[in-house]
Formats: structure tokens, C-alpha cells, sequence
């Protein structure tokens, strides 16, 4: 009887393998992918002390014929030097640059496209086809990082475009800083001379002398923000005409209605027409932007106040801090207690609290001697009991709260969805997922959350 058990899972067990092994070879893939094969486009040798391109199986894609060869990966072309020229070439040994200059070089500053040349000590610019776009007459050109080329010639410099065009004719000076965009229209540059700064149209006309330590221009408003040998500051258009005197140690600009100076110490604010918002009384003042226009934070005695763009107060000056957290509400900080305020200085919690956090969903955890409340951000209570404390937990549904050691659930309503069972709640990322993790008696499991 034993012999015939063990003949037959014999059997059985050989039949096993049969079955597998033409499962395998009919399930076997038609379709065998050939091993990706490396193309040879070749390298640099050398040969007979002359340069060319060979590849590994010795045939020749460009002869050896040149003094040197270097690639240009971008342009994709050799320079190569020949009978003391040097010019360009493809992979076929194809010109594509004319063998005519002392040396063809990238540019110091990335640019894609062009190359510099340099022919009789002097240089030009070819693009990429071999097409000459600056002529080979100027002692230096760079690329400048607003899309031109900066010539310089004697002590003359100018800019030209991608075309090859004059966008500034030559003028005196030491650098070139930038374009100005006036009415939308690029007609004028900001220029250095003797570590002034000033203004030249694109004729090479100066249309601001270079007598400023600093020039800047808001495009936004078409004008220039200047400081002076004195080092101090106003605003001026481009005919020169004064909007604010140079008078400040400090000028912030925001908007035409709305901008803070200092002197002799003090801050204050002035609009575009020099007119005052705010006295040269506080000791600092910052402007920042709400919802519905810009507020100024304003210190004074070591006190602050709300002040809207008018200059207006919207509190009093009796605050210790007040930050912006959002857009429209700000945290204030008085007799060691925070609160929150909106952006007109309506009270939305009173500074009682030792904690304020404002969380996702326009919700405010805030916590009173060692007590955690959930409430809106119009200041209206959400929990009808006080908690050791609330957490977010990325959810983008419910909070973690804590009683007696435990956790459980409230909504972003401020209602109990689980009671506190759990040494621990969390979840792993924003979700409206209802399924929460809880972890309890050291093990995690999944919390089903029906409202």
C-alpha cells in the first residue's frame, strides 16, 4: 500500500512540473527588446600633431586638419583653429562659422544662441547658423542679464538687441545698470560715471545727470527713487521734476497714497503730492496689505496702534505687539495676554488668552489658563466645553481634542463626533478622509467617523 501512495504523488508531483514548465514556455513574451545600442558620434584625437574627430572603429568624422578643436556642446559645433583662423564646424566637417577669426568663445554670462568673436583685437557676435549679428569693431561685449549685449569702445558704451540693433547709442560713462520701461516703452537706461548714477535715453541723449548715490526706478508708477550726496531721500520724474523733496532718511514706497519717511529720527507718512498722512512723531511704522487696502503698524513710547491708509487710528496706542497673521486679522499682544483684532481694529478675541493659533478652515484655538476653546474668526465660541487641549491634524475635517489624558474627535463646528478613548489621534496628510488613526493600548487602528 505504501509503495502505491508513494507511486503515486510520484506521479502527481512530475505532472506538477510538466504543467509549469509549458505554462512558462507557452507564456514565454513573443517580443524580445533588443539591448539598447550606444551611438558612436566619436571624439576628439589626435594624430600627426593635428586634431580631429574619429570613432572607436577608426573611421574618421572630421579629418585630422586642425591646429586645435574644441565642442560646443550648446551650439553643437567644433571650434576649431586652422592656419591661424579659427571658425566653426558640424560633426560632417561642414562650416558653419567662417574661418576668418583670432578666436570664437561663449559669453562669461549664460546666453543661448550666440557666440563671441574676436577679429583684429576686436569683437563681434555670430549666432549659432554663423550669421553675424555684431560687426567686429568694439573693445569689449558682454551679455547683460535684461536680453542685450553691452559694447564698450574707448570709453563709450552702448547696448544692442538680439538683431544687432542699436537699443542705446554710445554714450560716456563707466556701466550700464538697466533698462527703463517708461509708459510701457523702453526708451531710456539708468548709467554709472564716477559712482553717480543718472538717466540717458536711447539716442545717448543724458536726461538725468549722474549726480545720485542711488537711482531706482518704479516702473508702476514712472518715476525714480534717488538718494543724494547727503544721503538723502525723495522722489523725482524723468524730467527731473521733484514729487518729494530729498529731504529723508528713509523712504518706503507702497502706493501713490501711502508712503513712510523718517527724519531727524521719526517716522511719519506722506502721499505722492507730499502731502502729510502722518506727523514725524512715531518711532517706528511699517505698512502691510489687507484684503481691502494697505495698514500701518505704528510705534510710539514702546506702544503700538492700528492706522489705516488715511491716517486714522483704529485702536488706540496701547498695544505691546500686533502682527499680521492673515489676510484681514492680526494678533495683538497686551499685559503678556494675546487676542485677535480684524483690519479695522475690531476686537475679535479680547487679550486674555495665553495662546492664540489661527488653523485651516478659518478656525481659532485659543487657550485661557490652560483651557482649549475652538471658535470662528468672528470671535464666536464653537465648543460648549473646554478642552486640556485641541490639535490640528491635518485634517481638513476635524480636530484632535484632549480630556483627562485622552483623545478624541470634534468637527470644525466645534461638535463631539468621538469621545476620548485614545492616547493618540493623527492623520497622515490633508484630507476630507473620514478615517483617522488613533493609537490606543499601543496599537494603531483606524477610526471610522460617522456624523
Amino acid at each position: 500500500m505504501n509503495i502505491i501512495k508513494a507511486k503515486l504523488y510520484f506521479f502527481i508531483f512530475n505532472s506538477l512540473i510538466f504543467l509549469i514548465t509549458a505554462y512558462s514556455q507557452e507564456t514565454k513574451p513573443i517580443t524580445e527588446y533588443a539591448p539598447e545600442v550606444e551611438i558612436d558620434y566619436g571624439e576628439i584625437r589626435t594624430k600627426n600633431g593635428k586634431y580631429g574627430v574619429a570613432k572607436g572603429d577608426g573611421t574618421i568624422l572630421v579629418p585630422f586638419e586642425y591646429d586645435s578643436l574644441l565642442y560646443n556642446e550648446l551650439a553643437r559645433l567644433y571650434i576649431a583653429k586652422k592656419k591661424g583662423k579659427t571658425g566653426g564646424i558640424n560633426q560632417n566637417n561642414d562650416i558653419i562659422i567662417q574661418f576668418k577669426y583670432e578666436d570664437i568663445q561663449s559669453f562669461e554670462t549664460y546666453v543661448y544662441g550666440f557666440l563671441k568673436t574676436k577679429h583684429k583685437n576686436k569683437y563681434g557676435v555670430v549666432n549659432y547658423k554663423g550669421k553675424e549679428i555684431i560687426k567686429n569693431k568694439f573693445d569689449s561685449i558682454k551679455w547683460h542679464e535684461e536680453g542685450f549685449f553691452i559694447t564698450e569702445t574707448g570709453n563709450k558704451i552702448g547696448a544692442i538687441d538680439e538683431n544687432g540693433n542699436y537699443i542705446l547709442h554710445p554714450v560716456s560713462c563707466d556701466e550700464i545698470q538697466s533698462k527703463v520701461r517708461l509708459n510701457s516703452i523702453d526708451k531710456y537706461f539708468i548709467f554709472k560715471s564716477n559712482n553717480k548714477y543718472g538717466v540717458v535715453d536711447y539716442k545717448g541723449k543724458i536726461v538725468i545727470q549722474p549726480k545720485y548715490l542711488t537711482l531706482f526706478f518704479w516702473s508702476r508708477e514712472n518715476f525714480f527713487y534717488v538718494k543724494n550726496e547727503l544721503h538723502k531721500i525723495g522722489i523725482i520724474d524723468i524730467k527731473e521734476n521733484v514729487l518729494v523733496p530729498l529731504d529723508y532718511d528713509v523712504l518706503r514706497f507702497d502706493e501713490r497714497d501711502l508712503i513712510v519717511i523718517k527724519k531727524n529720527g521719526k517716522y511719519g507718512a506722506i502721499d505722492i503730492e507730499n502731502n502729510e498722512i502722518l506727523p514725524l512723531e512715531y518711532d517706528d511704522l511699517y505698512s502691510f496689505s489687507t484684503n481691502s487696502s494697505n495698514r500701518l503698524i505704528a510705534t510710539k513710547n514702546n506702544k503700538k496702534a492700528l492706522i489705516n491708509k488715511k491716517g486714522s487710528l483704529l485702536t488706540k496706542i496701547k498695544y505691546d505687539r500686533i502682527h499680521p497673521i492673515n489676510d484681514g486679522i492680526l494678533s495683538t499682544f497686551l499685559n503678556e495676554k494675546y487676542g485677535l483684532m480684524d483690519e479695522n481694529g475690531n476686537i475679535i478675541l479680547n487679550n486674555k488668552y495665553e495662546n492664540v493659533n489661527l488653523t485651516y478652515g478659518d478656525r481659532i484655538i485659543a487657550t485661557q489658563d490652560s483651557a482649549s476653546r475652538l471658535f470662528d474668526t468672528q470671535g464666536n465660541l464653537l465648543t460648549n466645553q473646554s478642552y486640556e487641549k485641541i490639535e490640528f491634524i491635518n485634517s481638513l475635517l476635524y480636530f484632535a481634542v484632549k480630556k483627562e489624558g485622552k483623545y478624541g474627535l470634534i468637527n470644525f463646528n466645534g461638535e463631539l463626533i468621538i469621545q476620548s478613548i485614545y492616547d493618540k489621534i493623527f492623520n497622515k496628510k490633508y484630507s476630507y478622509e473620514k478615517g483617522i488613526y488613533g493609537k490606543k493600548n499601543g496599537r494603531k487602528e483606524k477610526i471610522n467617523v460617522i456624523e
